[in-house]
């Protein structure tokens, strides 16, 4: 899980349109790491109401205080040219979310595609020195 999904985040490839995740220093691989309200579905969620309604405050609480339905239960405003209506977006990201949290799909140790992560090296035990009785600290 990437879980810092928002706008300054995504860039978008000029010569094929593809959006591009990047800064993954809140990633987590499976359980271990995941944050309480940082689930990549709820970023996307904010994210996509954040650049299209240009309304930053649901974004300014705190993740582990931040409900899905405090954007997905209300009218959005949009502020800005879109392709297609604000209802179409809507949409797609209700049919998204949907697909992603019905299913053993929607869990990310059950993704088709999943990244996995070699387990880390035993460290090489270190030692600081001796005590006065000889005995490694």
């Amino acid at each position: 899980m990437h879980q810092d999904i928002a706008p300054r985040n995504l860039l978008i490839d000029p010569d094929t349109y593809k959006i591009i995740l990047f800064d993954f220093d809140w990633a987590a691989n499976g359980k271990e790491g995941l944050m309480d309200g940082r689930d990549d579905v709820s970023g996307v969620i904010f994210t996509l109401y954040k650049i299209i309604t240009n309304d930053t405050n649901p974004t300014s609480i705190p993740h582990w205080e931040r409900n899905t339905d405090m954007v997905q239960n209300i009218e959005w405003t949009c502020c800005r040219e879109l392709d297609s209506d604000v209802s179409k977006f809507r949409e797609f990201l209700h049919e998204w979310v949907a697909a992603r949290t019905d299913t053993a799909a929607g869990q990310c140790s059950n993704a088709p595609k999943r990244l996995t992560w070699p387990d880390l090296p035993t460290p090489v035990p270190f030692e600081m020195g001796l005590t006065q009785e000889g005995e490694n600290v």
